[in-house]
């Protein structure tokens, strides 16, 4: 096994739960400061602190309102026509007759492998059966795997907030598409591309004013079980929880 999958394996056994439950009036200092880098010694040349006021836009908007939602006041159900919406902007942006020169991703991938791969827990929906989806980017639909219970999602996640969102979107990758022409670098373009792809579904929801909440840390080996992936050639990355 290679030094990623090891370092990755012993990464996703470590128990944080203590951590993530301690209130917040308990955090030491450390946790709650922000620190920042500068070279005292160095002249600097100030910026135009002022210049998203001169340049009002959409994109600008969204940039300065972005913000994580810690908890979900409203239970939403999840509609076909916004997953087609973040799927379709995050993923593709146009699904073309051929996949090779006609389609085309809204995300740089390295020497164009394309290794990302999305997967959904859906919750709650009034259009589409609870369950877990794959999409399927060639066609921009939706394949249905299987049922899956509330508490296995809980149980793969261990995230309070993942009770209360309509579905939750994993990004896992394909490693030997990208090991084929980059070796063992592939794991580490797999992970700029999975937070290039993850900004795309931020975004789109944030136009859409929809709660959301990344989620970074996982029980890998309950996500591989659920998906029936093997951790050796599909590894997941990154899940967002939606409202």
């Amino acid at each position: 096994m290679n030094t990623y999958l090891k370092e990755y394996k012993k990464f996703m056994k470590i128990d944080i739960k203590g951590y993530s439950k301690l209130p917040y009036k308990k955090w030491p200092n450390e946790w709650k400061d922000i620190y920042f880098k500068g070279y005292p010694r160095f002249k600097k040349f100030p910026l135009d602190r002022n210049i998203w006021d001169k340049n009002q836009n959409e994109l600008v908007n969204l940039l300065r309102h972005r913000r994580s939602k810690n908890f979900f006041p409203v239970e939403k159900n999840m509609t076909k026509g916004l997953l087609s919406y973040i799927l379709l902007g995050a993923a593709v942006t146009k699904v073309g007759k051929s996949v090779y020169s006609d389609s085309y991703r809204s995300y740089p991938s390295a020497g164009r492998r394309y290794p990302l791969e999305v997967y959904i827990f859906l919750r709650r929906s009034k259009e589409l059966h609870s369950g877990i989806y794959h999409y399927h980017v060639r066609t921009h639909s939706l394949e249905f795997l299987w049922n899956l219970k509330d508490q296995d999602i809980y149980n793969s996640f261990k995230q309070h907030f993942v009770k209360k969102s309509s579905l939750i979107i994993i990004i896992t990758a394909c490693i030997n598409r990208s090991k084929i022409k980059y070796g063992e670098i592939a794991y580490h373009f797999m992970n700029l591309e999975a937070g290039h792809m993850m900004q795309n579904f931020i975004l789109l929801l944030e136009t859409k004013k929809r709660g959301y909440r990344n989620i970074g840390r996982f029980d890998a080996k309950k996500i591989t079980a659920l998906l029936d992936i093997r951790l050796e050639e599909e590894i997941p990355l990154y899940a967002i929880s939606i409202n």
